[in-house]
């Protein structure tokens, strides 16, 4: 792998980038955390002097710290992961064609939890569940440090928690989840298609006749 120079004590973007993008993720939690009235509104009129497309990052971010709990943790714990790559997840889910097909036929996904505000667009829990495992692996697979082969320092590696990377992940993810619930439906509908038949071998056996209904008079 391709690596800076050689460190032997915190990096600049350890010392100042990584908190930066904590405390930007923790702000957009200002919406499910319980806060203040005085900071709500501070954080609202910080979100809205920085314009239309960052308040919606911001929203984005907001919306995926209740949807992917786990993955946002890891996220503020990690220091790398700023709101554009929450912004990122959202908009490649909430876009991908095959994941709103399945949600609009399964239909609306209810609010499980009364406590967090209303979702922005329909989403799916089994695929939040997913792409939250898969980049929460990912994200910690990628190294903050290479240790070196004489093992007297170590080497930082050129940034590897990229947005382009990321859309890589959930893309894959959200596939995989898609053919799950292809195969779901397919064994489901093999399954009714085997009772139908089920029943007309029963139906043959009695002189193709059908059994009256429980409980009603044969008229």
């Amino acid at each position: 792998m391709t690596t800076t120079e050689r460190l032997d004590s915190p990096t600049i973007e350890e010392m100042m980038i990584y908190p930066f993008n904590r405390i930007e993720l923790r702000l957009a939690e200002s919406g499910v955390k319980e806060r203040s009235a005085a900071e709500r509104d501070a954080i609202a009129e910080m979100v809205r002097t920085r314009g239309a497309a960052y308040a919606a990052r911001f929203r984005h971010a907001a919306e995926l710290s209740w949807r992917m709990p786990e993955m946002y943790w890891t996220a503020q714990d990690d220091g790398r992961m700023t709101i554009d790559h929450m912004d990122a997840i959202w908009r490649r889910m909430d876009r991908h064609t095959g994941l709103r097909e399945l949600i609009d036929r399964r239909g609306p996904q209810d609010q499980w939890d009364a406590r967090f505000p209303e979702a922005e667009s329909p989403y799916s829990t089994s695929a939040d569940l997913m792409v939250e495992r898969a980049v929460v692996e990912w994200l910690r697979e990628c190294p903050h440090r290479l240790i070196t082969v004489t093992g007297s320092g170590s080497m930082r590696p050129r940034s590897t928690v990229t947005i382009h990377r990321l859309r890589e992940v959930v893309d894959t993810t959200v596939a995989e989840t898609l053919e799950l619930h292809r195969r779901y439906d397919d064994e489901d509908s093999g399954e009714g298609s085997d009772r139908e038949s089920d029943r007309d071998a029963d139906r043959d056996a009695d002189g193709g006749e059908s059994a009256a209904p429980v409980g009603g008079a044969p008229f």
